[in-house]
């Protein structure tokens, strides 16, 4: 008779505990025209429901048992800035609103069993990290890779102009117990965004900025690797910032690549290399109007009519300069922002 497979294993399983504290502070000045909000909150959560990490081989378990191991500290703030309309001279007005958000995330204990190395515990580290080998650079000869520990594990025997590993733990061989925890992950700490209003007579205009910091992406796919699957792929033109014996830069973009998987497995790995800031301001959207007097229509039949230029997306600031740092995409293959412009007549009858 068949059996049943028990994939994952619970007891005494019950809902999380979460224990939050906030403090917040708003005061107005300047005839209550100009405020100020500032929210500063801490949520420590504990019996999350997560996979054991790490749970011992010699237990003879087939899978990682389940429980509510999890406890995990947020912190963080909220700040706005908000200026009512505020008349500079008869026909001229000002106003705007930003806002600033920053949260850290920290994983404070998973139930995992030690770790072989202490930089692979993931416990007092950022909740969204990411994981790989640290990049010391590139080889330049064969006779560096000789003197350097056994890169072989990671993906067969390297070449000069292949990425070169840190041996974290010392042993002369370079394999996955030489990864440890190199990047924040793609969910940004700090957001904000900026919206700003004038007016002057009949005319106005509006603009709306927003932008994240210390976001960061690892390039993967025809990113990383431009030959990896086939000979008719799109490649980038920054393609051309690349190790080779004629051209061996120390720091191009790319080491040296090679053509299928096997070619280049050495640099095909999760590592700095590929980390990228994808930190950004976007100018999001811009309004620009006229509204053109009531007078104007005395004998047409409309009520009023303003003539307008809308924009969204029109650009934006980043040290990642390959795609939309917004995409949130390890090689550029998704669908793009799409960058609007209008420009119209709008009558109320």
């Amino acid at each position: 008779y068949p059996g049943i497979n028990v994939q994952h294993y619970g007891t005494d399983v019950r809902w999380a505990k979460s224990h939050d504290q906030d403090l917040g502070l708003e005061f107005k000045i300047l005839n209550s025209n100009l405020s100020f909000v500032l929210d500063w909150f801490e949520k420590y959560r504990t019996g999350i429901f997560l996979t054991r990490d790490n749970f011992p081989g010699f237990a003879g378990l087939q899978y990682q048992p389940d429980g509510n191991y999890g406890i995990t500290l947020n912190r963080g703030f909220d700040a706005t800035v908000d200026l009512s309309p505020v008349p500079i001279t008869s026909k001229f007005s000002v106003s705007f609103r930003g806002t600033v958000s920053y949260n850290k995330a920290k994983l404070l204990e998973n139930g995992a069993a030690p770790y072989e190395e202490p930089y692979m515990d993931p416990r007092g580290r950022n909740l969204n990290y990411d994981y790989g080998f640290i990049a010391e650079g590139l080889f330049q000869s064969q006779e560096q890779i000789d003197n350097h520990p056994d890169q072989t594990p990671v993906g067969g025997k390297p070449r000069p102009g292949d990425i070169m590993y840190k041996d974290l733990n010392a042993d002369g061989v370079i394999n996955v117990y030489d990864q440890t925890f190199i990047g924040n992950g793609s969910i940004p700490p700090l957001t904000f965004g900026l919206g700003i209003n004038f007016n002057y007579s009949r005319f106005y205009l509006s603009a709306f900025f927003q932008g994240t910091q210390g976001a960061e992406l690892f390039l993967d796919g025809v990113a990383r690797s431009p030959f990896f699957g086939s000979d008719d792929n799109n490649i980038y033109a920054h393609t051309v910032s690349r190790w080779t014996a004629e051209n061996p830069e120390e720091h191009p973009f790319y080491p040296r690549l090679g053509y299928r998987h096997s070619a280049h497995a050495n640099n095909n790995v999760a590592s700095t290399w590929w980390k990228k800031d994808v930190s950004f301001v976007r100018f999001k959207t811009l309004n620009v109007g006229y509204n053109v007097p009531n007078e104007l229509f005395k004998k047409t039949g409309f009520k009023d009519a303003r003539i307008y230029f809308d924009a969204v997306n029109l650009f934006y600031w980043s040290p990642f300069k390959l795609w939309d740092p917004e995409l949130g995409s390890g090689s550029g293959n998704a669908y793009p922002n799409t960058r609007n412009l209008a420009i119209g007549i709008q009558v109320h009858f």
